[in-house]
């Protein structure tokens, strides 16, 4: 039960960190502005639902959280995914993401949590048309490796459905135009080039 206890907390931070601060309940309360820095303190929150988007938890992501938004390409979800699985990585040689995910789906699933069906992807909105793409962000791989920076050209030679999509964020195979090599990308990291 504690390693699906722990599994649970490592997805939920992920999960935080690559959700935008305007989505997050202490941003609807007011409590936080757009870039996270806080607005009320919590000896000033009132209600429950206050208390309860702004625990200590929140706390400690939304302070890692502004601290990778510095490193650039760390405000993309991915990119902020990517920092966030590096510094799990670098502390477990052995951590198996699919191992992770499998046991969390187990956990919610075993305790009711979830039910059959409702993790499953949609499939609206994750074509990738043809087409050639600026990068708006720097992208990396998990040794700091740039694999796309910010003005690279990536193309797509056809229409293209996600490969996978992970919390929430489409992701695709582009070429970079420049090295040759693929790249690994959302909508969030590109925008389409047109003439």
């Amino acid at each position: 039960m504690g390693r699906a206890i722990d599994v649970l907390i490592t997805y939920r931070i992920i999960k935080m960190l690559i959700t935008p601060f305007e989505k997050q309940d202490a941003y609807k309360y007011g409590i936080i502005d757009k870039n996270g820095k806080v607005l009320r303190k919590t000896k000033e929150l009132k209600t429950s639902k206050e208390r309860e988007s702004y625990t200590i938890l929140h706390k400690f992501v939304f302070n890692l959280k502004r601290l990778i938004n510095v490193i650039p390409g760390g405000k993309s979800k991915i990119g902020t995914y990517a920092a966030a699985l590096g510094l799990l990585l670098k502390e477990s040689k052995d951590l198996n993401m699919v191992e992770i995910e499998k046991e969390l789906y187990t956990y919610l699933r075993d305790n009711d949590l979830i039910h059959f069906g409702e993790m499953k992807e949609s499939s609206e909105d994750n074509i990738l048309p043809q087409g050639r793409f600026i990068m708006t962000d720097t992208l990396t791989d998990l040794n700091n490796e740039t694999t796309a920076d910010v003005g690279d050209i990536v193309k797509n030679v056809e229409d293209q459905v996600a490969f996978d999509n992970f919390l929430g964020v489409n992701l695709y195979h582009v070429v970079n135009e420049e090295t040759q090599k693929k790249v690994i990308v959302s909508e969030d990291n590109i925008e389409r080039i047109r003439f």
